[in-house]
């Protein structure tokens, strides 16, 4: 996140966070990535977390879902954003994690992404 000069939190101690997009291993023909936005050691005025994921197509990147979660005054937000795939497709998959709020008074935000490598299968109980 920029705009951390604080004495009480270092930058490396807030930021955003975005796990690898995975097959869901509880719901069916999900593609499920978690994404989080964190301060430790301080609280978040308005702390609101925002994810974006994408498939891998031949042209690009084809956005599938956005989901949000806050403003909520907390030290950490998470969201989870759950696309609904096709049985058997098979893509790259990237998410992208938007966070932003207040620290001590100065609006502050960061961003991050994750993808596969590799093209995942979507599938039934995963």
């Amino acid at each position: 996140m920029s705009g951390f000069s604080t004495n009480r939190v270092a930058a490396e101690d807030c930021g955003v966070r975005v796990d690898l997009p995975h097959p869901s291993r509880t719901t069916n023909n999900q593609i499920h990535t978690r994404v989080e936005s964190f301060c430790n050691g301080a609280t978040l005025v308005n702390n609101t977390i925002t994810g974006k994921s994408y498939r891998s197509r031949w042209y690009g990147w084809e956005h599938m879902k956005t989901k949000t979660n806050g403003p909520k005054t907390t030290w950490r937000i998470r969201v989870t954003v759950d696309v609904n795939c096709e049985y058997g497709t098979w893509h790259r998959w990237r998410t992208e994690g938007y966070g932003s709020g207040i620290l001590n008074g100065q609006p502050v935000s960061a961003s991050a992404y994750e993808e596969n490598n590799d093209e995942v299968m979507c599938g039934a109980n995963n």
